[in-house]
């Protein structure tokens, strides 16, 4: 096995160092849309119960052929944006994994 140069080792931590740091804003940005997401899906169902609810004057009904729907619809669209951020923070954990690997090749790899 050949040996490796001192600035290709310092310049592959930098790469892991930047794919660390890459994946760690990537993994961090889709918790943070994640819990807006969530908050907004709740507040969304309270408005749609809110506007089909109806006061006669006597009593209040809530027209559920109109809330239902619109709940299915809301979480329907919470589950599909919830998989795509999914699917970007494990692009984050994967540059993250791969980092620490390359670190510990990186380690092994000094004399």
């Amino acid at each position: 096995m050949g040996t490796i140069s001192k600035e290709r080792i310092a310049s592959a931590r930098k790469a892991a160092n930047d794919a660390n740091r890459l994946g760690d804003l990537i993994y961090g940005v889709a918790q943070g849309f994640f819990v807006v997401l969530s908050f907004a899906v709740i507040i969304g169902m309270f408005a749609i119960f809110a506007v089909n609810k109806t006061d006669d004057g006597y009593s209040k009904t809530t027209n559920w052929n109109i809330v239902l729907p619109g709940w299915g619809v809301l979480i329907a669209a919470w589950m599909l944006y919830s998989f795509g951020l999914a699917m970007i923070a494990l692009v984050g954990a994967i540059a993250r994994a791969k980092a620490e690997s390359l670190e510990i090749q990186i380690v092994q790899a000094q004399p």
